[in-house]
């Protein structure tokens, strides 16, 4: 590591060693966890392995803080809170120099992740209201054989409570730090009354089991496998960074990003010339490298899962277009990039999501095959289309099975616009009015005229 990296580490205060922060105090735990850099495959910090003795008192004086909270002017709220974003910015560099060395990302990438909070989701949320909603019911109205004696009714969204929110590894934002037995200890919970979950979708089949025992309201975020379709009269050399980066971000673990792209045969090699091209000159490496355009796999464990990807590609004869070279002087985990050229259909690294920096690329002959290989999938989270013609984008666009369908473009996320998933991508929504509605329970208070 050198001596600029160092300089960096220092200042974000590795050293000083973190807590989770309980009922407003810094707390420890019993036994602790190794965060390790990715980078390098060396330990990073210690942090604190929460047990459940640890997680009671956090639900407890969330618990408590609920009740005060909730009695709180929704004004005052967002004004506490946009203090809050202030001080997140206020140390928006050291934040940044932390993410990049847990997450591997590059640095510029993770400034924007912590921008994109305190500049875009956090003030738009401050901008949403859940306002009351009055109507008067006619009194002709007959309901199981009596006449309707409402007359007046007034629907209003009350706090769902305390929530447990499980963030993924790939975008790492923790308030409370555990191993793998906290994940279930806080779906089970009694005193949680929501969970929210980012992951894989088998991890998300065993939050859904774990929460039913308690009939938690439940947000999933899971797995995709998103594909992108290109249309014969899209433009290859305009539209190829942007598709570049729709499939690589953050080097590939991303679960909205673009993982099949489907290209008419008729510009298949100018896509593929122009992503090759792309490829060739991006440069994978450690984060707090300025020339780096994509930083290591997270872990070691997904790390070895790509591996053993690539041991099937390689066994299946699929054709590699282009696999990138990464440099073997480091314990990092550096996975170079690898684009498949119409591999088969049924192989487990075309129907499954490969969360990491390998992709496929297919060539189709009509729009209809297209459409129905982009669909022939058991996940629904993301898809998109990309060409010149309007009309047949919106066309193509309403028949792909997806929560969000983007037209030329991917993977772009505004706080403003729901996101949901089809099939088995997820449940609930997030973001929007209607992401907002989804921490609230629906009250009904109906009043005899």
């Amino acid at each position: 590591m050198d001596v600029e990296t160092n300089d960096k580490l220092k200042k974000a205060k590795l050293e000083n060693g973190f807590y989770n922060i309980i009922d407003g105090k810094r707390v420890s735990a019993g036994k602790t966890l190794s965060v390790v850099n990715p980078a390098t495959g060396k330990q990073l910090a210690i942090v604190p392995d929460v047990d459940p003795a640890l997680l009671d008192e956090a639900v407890s004086a969330a618990q408590k803080a609920f009740s005060e909270w909730r009695a709180v002017p929704t004004s005052r709220r967002k004004a506490i809170l946009t203090s809050m974003l202030n001080r997140i910015s206020d140390h928006a560099e050291e934040l940044s120099v932390l993410l990049t060395a847990e997450q591997g990302g590059p640095l510029a990438r993770a400034r924007s992740e912590i921008d994109l909070l305190t500049k875009a989701f956090g003030p738009a949320l401050m901008q949403m209201e859940l306002h009351e909603k009055e109507q008067e019911v006619p009194e002709s109205l007959v309901i199981f054989g009596r006449s309707g004696a409402i007359g007046h009714v007034t629907k209003r969204y009350t706090p769902i409570g305390v929530v447990g929110a499980i963030s993924p590894w790939n975008l790492p934002v923790r308030l409370l730090t555990g191993g793998d037995d906290l994940g279930p200890w806080i779906t089970s919970h009694p005193g949680i009354n929501l969970i929210t979950f980012t992951g894989s979708t088998f991890m998300g089949k065993r939050v859904l089991e774990s929460a039913a025992a308690t009939l938690k309201r439940v947000t999933l975020e899971l797995g995709g496998n998103d594909p992108g379709v290109i249309l014969s009269d899209a433009e290859p050399e305009k539209i190829a960074q942007a598709l570049f980066d729709s499939m690589f971000l953050l080097s590939g673990q991303g679960c909205i990003s673009l993982k099949r792209l489907y290209v008419h045969e008729d510009i298949y090699s100018r896509v593929i010339e122009a992503l090759v091209a792309i490829a060739s000159a991006t440069k994978v490496g450690d984060g707090f490298d300025p020339h780096t355009r994509l930083g290591p796999v997270q872990n070691q464990l997904q790390y070895k899962r790509l591996q053993s990807v690539w041991e099937e590609i390689k066994r299946s004869g699929a054709k590699v277009l282009f696999r990138g070279v990464v440099s073997t002087n480091t314990e990092g985990f550096f996975f170079p990039v690898t684009l498949l050229d119409n591999p088969p259909d049924g192989a487990s690294f075309v129907t499954q999501e490969v969360f990491g920096p390998i992709r496929s690329i297919f060539r189709y002959k009509n729009l209809d095959e297209a459409i129905r290989r982009a669909n022939n999938t058991s996940y629904g989270l993301g898809a998109s289309v990309w060409g010149s013609d309007p009309v047949q984008l919106r066309t193509v666009a309403s028949q792909l099975e997806a929560g969000t369908v983007w037209i030329n473009q991917h993977a772009i996320r505004n706080p403003f616009v729901p996101a949901s998933a089809y099939k088995e991508s997820g449940l609930g929504v997030e973001f929007g009015q209607e992401g907002l509605e989804a921490f609230c329970n629906i009250q009904v208070i109906s009043a005899k005229r």
